[in-house]
Parts: C-alpha cells; sequence; structure tokens
C-alpha cells in the first residue's frame, strides 16, 4: 500500500502543468510502469516509455538516467524513485 502511494505521488509530481501540454508531457504512466519491472530485468525500464508523446519520453529518459545512479536495484524502490526526484533528479 505504501508504494502505491508514493506511486501515485510520483503521478502527480511529474504530469506536468495544466492544459493539453500537459497531457502530453505526463511520464506518470512511465513511473508506475518502472516501478512494477520485475526485479533484474534492465529492459523493462527502457520499455515503459513506449507510447509515451516524444517528448514526455525524452523528459522520462533525462529522469531515469538522473535516477539510477542514484537507486540501486531493479525496479528501483518507489521511496527511492520519490527521494530522487523530489530531491537531486528534481530538475531532471
Amino acid at each position: 500500500m505504501k508504494g502505491s502511494m508514493v506511486a501515485l505521488f510520483l503521478l502527480l509530481l511529474l504530469a506536468g502543468g495544466p492544459g493539453a501540454e500537459a497531457e502530453e508531457l505526463n511520464c506518470g504512466e512511465a513511473l508506475a510502469c518502472l516501478l512494477g519491472c520485475p526485479s533484474g530485468n534492465s529492459e523493462c525500464a527502457q520499455n515503459c516509455a513506449q507510447g509515451l508523446h516524444p517528448k514526455a519520453q525524452d523528459l522520462y529518459f533525462v529522469f531515469l538516467t538522473c535516477v539510477i545512479p542514484k537507486c540501486p536495484g531493479s525496479p528501483p524502490s518507489a521511496v527511492c524513485v520519490l527521494q530522487a526526484g523530489l530531491g537531486p533528479c528534481k530538475s531532471s
């Protein structure tokens, strides 16, 4: 339950701003996918960006590039991803 609350917060955090562009840039589904990747499956994180708007894909991969070294494990823990998203990876 705690992990799903963190995932929900991440969805809201990275949803973008108001308006139609926010929907295009929403990486929330990709982050939820990332947190659900099976352990040891590195391809899963890459595949989570499929179907996103190209700009959202770019944002997701920049964020992922920042998070991976800070949050070991596959998938990284939701708490670590949240802390990285609020801290060192916030501007990513």
